[in-house]
C-alpha cells in the first residue's frame, strides 16, 4: 500500500501563531502572576487543543459574561484567533478584566473591510458568506468600531440555507448604493462558490469584492483534492475533531473526500484509529484540519505506518502560500504584560 501525506495540511500558521503559542505564553505569565485567572474561548476546535490549556490553568467560557464575577478585577479574557463580538472588551474593561486579543489577523481584516464600508453611510450593505453560529461569524456580525444600529446593515447569507437570503434581504441587496462581500475563512471553496454564483446577479454596480477566504484553508482543500483525483487515492484519512468541537476545516476536509466518492475516515488522534479501515486500501492519503497539533499528527502517521507497512510516497504539489504576521501578537502580549505590571505595581502602594 502507499501513503501519500498531503503536503498541505494540519496546523496553520494562524493558529500555530495565535493559539498553539500564545497557550505556553500563558503558561509563563500564570507563573510570574498566580493571582491572576485566565479565561478564553476555546482557542481551536480540537480537544487535545483545548485540553493543553485546561493544564495551563486557562478556564474556558464563551463570552466574558460567563465570567463569574467574583473574578472582576482578576482576571484575563484571551479572545481566540476565531474572534468574537465587539461587546467582548468593552464588557471587559467594564469588569476591571484584562482583554487579550489573539483574533487571526485574516479574520481581523474582514471585520475592518466590514466596518469601514459600513460607516459609509446607512445605503451601504455587508453581505457576510459563512455558516450561523460560528464563532468566527459572531465577529464580523458584531465588528468593533460601528453601532449596534450600524450592525442592521450585515446580511448573513449561509450558503446550507435554502433560500440562501430571504426575500426581504434580497431586496435590501438589490437597493444599496454599494455592497461589500466578505466570507468566512474557512469556508469550502465550493460553498463560496455557490454563494458567489447565488450572490453576483443581486449585486448593484458597485460592489466590493471582499472575499478573503484563508490561504491555508484554501491550500489544504486544494492537496486534498489533487491527492483523490491525480493521485488515485482511494481512502482518505483526515486528522482532526469533528466530534467533540467540530472544527470547520476539518469538516470541509472530510465533505470534500466524501464528495469525491472516496471511503473516509476521521480521527482526533491515535486512540479511535481502527485497523480494519485500511483493508483493501491499495492508496491511502492522510491530511489534517488546520487546528491539529502537529505531536497528534505525526504519532498518526507513525501508527499507520506501523499497522499497514504501508510505502511513505511524497505528495508533489504547488498551492496558495501561507503569510502570517507575528507582530501584532508579540505587539499584544507587550501591552498585555505592562498593564499586569502596573496593576501590581499600584496594588503594591495601596
Amino acid at each position: 500500500m502507499k501513503i501519500f501525506i498531503a503536503k498541505y495540511r494540519g496546523a496553520c500558521l494562524g493558529i500555530q501563531e495565535y493559539a498553539f503559542e500564545p497557550i505556553q505564553r500563558l503558561t509563563e505569565l500564570k507563573k510570574r502572576f498566580p493571582w491572576l485567572h485566565f479565561f478564553c474561548y476555546p482557542p481551536a476546535h480540537n480537544r487535545n487543543v483545548v485540553r493543553m490549556a485546561e493544564m495551563a490553568g486557562i478556564s474556558l467560557v464563551k463570552s466574558i459574561a460567563d465570567i463569574p464575577p467574583e473574578f472582576d478585577g482578576q482576571a484575563m479574557y484571551i479572545q481566540s484567533a476565531h474572534g468574537g463580538s465587539s461587546s467582548n472588551r468593552s464588557l471587559a474593561g467594564q469588569r476591571g478584566i484584562i482583554f487579550g486579543d489573539m483574533t487571526c489577523p485574516l479574520v481581523v481584516r474582514n471585520h475592518r473591510l466590514i466596518a469601514s464600508y459600513i460607516k459609509r453611510g446607512d445605503d451601504r450593505l455587508a453581505v457576510v458568506i459563512g455558516h450561523a453560529g460560528h464563532q468566527e461569524m459572531i465577529g464580523c456580525l458584531e465588528p468593533e468600531a460601528i453601532s449596534s444600529l450600524q450592525q442592521r446593515q450585515i446580511i448573513l447569507l449561509d450558503p446550507r440555507s435554502k433560500p440562501m437570503l430571504s426575500g426581504e434581504d434580497i431586496r435590501r441587496v438589490r437597493s444599496a448604493a454599494e455592497v461589500v462581500v466578505v466570507t468566512q475563512t474557512t469556508l469550502a471553496k465550493s460553498e463560496t462558490e455557490e454563494a458567489v454564483a447565488f450572490l453576483k446577479p443581486l449585486l448593484p454596480k458597485r460592489f466590493i469584492d471582499g472575499i478573503g477566504r484563508c490561504g491555508a484553508t484554501t491550500s489544504r482543500q486544494e492537496a486534498l483534492i489533487d491527492l483523490i483525483d491525480r493521485c488515485g487515492v482511494d481512502t482518505v484519512l483526515v486528522v482532526g475533531d469533528i466530534q467533540f468541537f467540530k472544527s470547520s476545516n476539518t469538516t470541509r476536509l472530510v465533505e470534500i473526500a466524501q464528495q469525491r466518492g472516496v471511503k473516509t475516515r476521521c480521527t482526533i488522534d491515535t486512540d479511535s484509529v481502527d485497523p480494519s479501515w485500511f483493508v483493501d486500501t491499495k492508496i491511502l492519503g492522510i491530511t489534517a484540519g488546520a487546528s491539529v497539533l502537529p505531536k497528534d499528527f505525526d504519532a498518526v502517521i507513525e501508527l499507520v505506518q506501523s499497522l499497514t507497512s504501508g510505502e511513505l510516497v511524497q505528495h508533489e504539489f504547488s498551492a496558495t502560500t501561507e503569510q502570517m504576521s507575528t507582530k501584532a501578537r508579540d505587539a499584544e502580549f507587550e501591552r498585555i504584560e505592562f498593564e499586569l505590571e502596573q496593576r501590581v505595581l499600584a496594588h503594591s502602594k495601596k
